[in-house]
């Protein structure tokens, strides 16, 4: 016998709770353990990794402001000192001489990445380097120029970093607006210097890079040198777009970037000039040895209760599998009204389950003569209008054959007390030459599922408008009475001049029409015999026995008795008539349902050339001898 699934539910049951309760805390504690432990480290190694990020910003940018310091000054410094020779008159030439020898003291004594002083005084373009521009040079159209010349304010003004027509090279320049608001100095500074900042972050850790934006977003050092476009000054990397969004949305400080299925710990720190010098570490190095710890535990975890499981498994099985089978037994005997276990060859009986008071009585629990106590057990139980047919069906001499190449039959019957049953063999156990050496014979109860089935054919049979059979139903029951030889009458109708109806008194009326000519059907014909409807305005009919004119005649003539009759208000003095066609069937003869069908259907058609309630009766035609 087939027994269900074995769940884990059913093993602890069968082990007890106590003990798998205990070992599932002890898994669960030890799960929790590990999580809590590694989730530590993991905090740990963060805050670790994010301090570590800012301490490189704040060095790097303090570095970087350091840089810009002595440009800042000397900026500062000389715009003041021009303002006040402007001031005082000073001639041209004499600017020029004191911009000339600053910038030879800037590159004698402080750094050799400034290139000079340079500037727009007087209506002239100022170089303290000595550098001449080309003819289509155009101070006034420099970035240096008009971005200095927009700033709002009388501080000093940071220019987007660009290629430097004299030296060309990337710079970045530091100017100032005089007092005049038509003059600007500048200073230009190498970045040259801001790369090795950068780089110094990224040597910092593993998976480390420094980034130096400007306040338009451009990149203007990254320790990866193929993430700078020194052309245009502009990231080209999504990580580094996705990092000055952050900034723009939060300003500087702590914050963290997935990027590529990478999450990266960053710390912005502003520098003086409004740019950023941003620290940014990727964790996919750094959690890689604690994501293989927690990988390797929880896969010894698994396995461990994998083990535990198979062992209460493999403990429980047997003890398992005998009390599954005894709960199929009980749900069996729940379905059954009674189950035996017969023995054809010692031609005894032995009950499994019996919830029939009635049967146990007169069967037992077990017995000799199983033949003879199955027929006396039927004969009480089953009502009279099925005993032939169940006598034949528990005949056990009769199952080898009926069961040889099958493993169940079955038939259904009325019971005793009007309740439908069905009835069952199933083979329990045969020999080697394939004979049946046992069955079940088990009887249960389906008197609702018997009434449902046939109430459900019977609305598939049924023709709506008119509740009789509909035509596939009729066709169907009239082929089987022909294969079985059964003769009988085809009649064949339709209504007379039924579209006139239709379109005169409208197609309710016409449904009335239809639904009396179906009545007059019904109450003419027997109960035996096959009323169905075509469709439309046609119909058919199935005498079953009526095989001359000589007893058809008198049925039609009885049904054109009963058209006659049929009284509908709205039809007025108009009546309904129809128009018949009868063929016959022999048993004798050798003809498909749809020869008899076209007979009947011709004799209709030359019914129609007459008046109205016509029948035509189809001739045999005999070939002379």
């Amino acid at each position: 016998m087939n027994h269900r699934k074995i769940r884990f539910s059913d093993l602890i049951a069968d082990i007890g709770a106590k003990i798998l309760i205990a070992a599932l805390v002890a898994i669960v504690t030890i799960t929790a353990l590990l999580i809590a432990g590694c989730r530590y480290v993991y905090q740990n190694v963060k805050e670790n990794t994010s301090l570590q990020c800012e301490r490189n910003a704040k060095i790097s940018a303090q570095e970087f402001n350091r840089y810009l310091i002595v440009g800042n000054h000397t900026t500062a410094l000389v715009g003041y000192t021009i303002d006040n020779m402007l001031a005082e008159g000073r001639t041209t030439v004499e600017i020029l001489n004191y911009m000339t020898d600053e910038t030879k003291s800037i590159q004698s004594f402080v750094d050799n990445g400034f290139t000079g002083i340079y500037g727009w005084v007087n209506d002239r373009y100022l170089d303290g380097d000595g550098w001449v521009p080309n003819d289509d040079y155009v101070p006034t159209e420099r970035p240096w120029y008009i971005e200095t010349m927009e700033n709002k304010g009388e501080g000093l003004s940071y220019i987007k970093p660009y290629v430097d027509a004299q030296t060309n090279t990337v710079m970045m320049t530091i100017a100032k607006k005089l007092r005049d608001g038509e003059s600007v100095i500048a200073l230009d500074i190498s970045l040259s210097g801001i790369k090795d900042i950068t780089d110094k972050i990224a040597s910092s850790a593993k998976g480390a890079q420094g980034i130096v934006f400007d306040n338009s977003g451009s990149i203007v050092a990254h320790s990866d040198y193929n993430k700078t476009d020194y052309k245009f000054m502009e990231d080209d990397c999504e990580l580094g777009k996705l990092i000055y969004n952050k900034i723009l949305s939060g300003g500087s400080g702590r914050f963290e970037i997935v990027y590529d299925n990478d999450t990266y710990l960053i710390y912005a720190e502003e520098l003086e000039c409004g740019w950023y010098c941003v620290s940014a570490i990727n964790t996919h190095d750094l959690f890689r040895g604690l994501r293989i710890f927690a990988f390797v535990a929880f896969f010894a975890i698994l396995i461990i209760i994998t083990i535990i499981t198979l062992i209460f498994l493999d403990i429980s099985k047997s003890n398992l599998i005998t009390k599954e089978q005894n709960a199929q037994l009980a749900s069996v005997s729940q379905i059954y009204i009674s189950m035996y276990d017969v023995n054809l060859e010692k031609d005894t009986y032995q009950e499994i389950c019996c919830n029939a008071e009635r049967i146990s009585e007169v069967v037992g629990p077990t017995g000799d003569h199983a033949q003879e106590t199955l027929y006396n057990a039927m004969n009480l139980l089953t009502d009279k209008s099925c005993l032939d047919e169940v006598h034949e069906f528990i005949n056990m001499s009769t199952l080898d054959d009926r069961m040889k190449n099958q493993d169940t039959i079955t038939e259904e019957h009325l019971n005793n007390v009007g309740k439908w049953c069905r009835g069952r063999f199933i083979a329990g156990e045969r020999g080697a030459d394939d004979k049946l050496k046992r069955v079940l014979w088990v009887v249960e109860p389906i008197d609702t599922e018997k009434r449902q089935r046939d109430k459900l054919l019977l609305l598939s049979e049924t023709d709506r408008m008119t509740d009789i059979f509909n035509r596939s139903a009729g066709e169907n029951k009239i082929r089987k009475l022909m294969r079985e030889g059964v003769g009988g009458m085809l009649m064949l109708l339709d209504v007379d001049k039924f579209k006139s109806i239709n379109d005169n008194f409208g197609h309710d009326i016409g449904d009335k029409v239809i639904v009396a000519i179906a009545e007059s059907m019904k109450k003419t014909f027997r109960s035996r015999d096959i009323v169905f409807r075509l469709g439309g305005d046609e119909f058919a009919a199935y005498a079953v026995g009526v095989t001359s004119q000589e007893e058809g005649r008198p049925i039609i003539e009885r049904f054109f008795e009963k058209i006659k009759n049929i009284k509908i208000d709205a039809l007025g003095d108009t009546k309904v008539l129809v128009s018949v066609g009868v063929a016959f069937y022999y048993n004798s003869e050798m003809i498909t349902f749809e020869e008899l069908y076209k007979r009947a259907d011709e004799c209709t058609y030359k019914s129609k050339k007459h008046e109205g309630n016509y029948v035509s009766f189809y001739e045999i035609k005999r070939k002379e001898s």
